[in-house]
């Protein structure tokens, strides 16, 4: 769903090995006139909210792989320590809300009627 979303957002994305990915879920790239980046994307299906050590695993990856920038996508929310570190270390955090929100605007407000669809066409992409 987040690879779809970021595909409608401009980027040219990648899922990585379910297995061994490294600490990223998501390479998205844009090498647009006058904005080229590499986004490392790692998303977690949390129930309790996210703490600190996530953010630090993906902040030592962005910075190891030279990337643009990292962002968390989480089906919850974050610790304060979480919000924290992402604020100062330059990590972007989307929580559930965040994330409605930006499907919504990308997809259209009825897009989770279709999220199998969504999800069956990333799958297919990918095999």
């Amino acid at each position: 769903m987040v690879d779809a979303l970021f595909e409608v957002m401009g980027y040219e994305t990648n899922i990585t090995h379910y297995i061994r990915d490294g600490g990223k879920d998501i390479v998205a790239k844009t090498n647009e006139i006058g904005r080229s980046e590499k986004v490392l994307i790692e998303c977690k299906r949390y129930e309790e909210n996210i703490g600190s050590d996530s953010l630090r695993s993906l902040f030592g990856l962005v910075h190891a792989e030279k990337a643009s920038r990292g962002i968390l996508v989480s089906s919850s929310d974050y610790t304060s320590d979480a919000k924290e570190f992402g604020k100062t270390n330059g990590i972007e955090l989307i929580n559930h809300s965040d994330l409605t929100q930006l499907m919504d605007s990308y997809l259209g407000s009825r897009w989770s009627i279709y999220i199998d669809r969504i999800i069956n066409s990333r799958i297919k992409y990918y095999l």
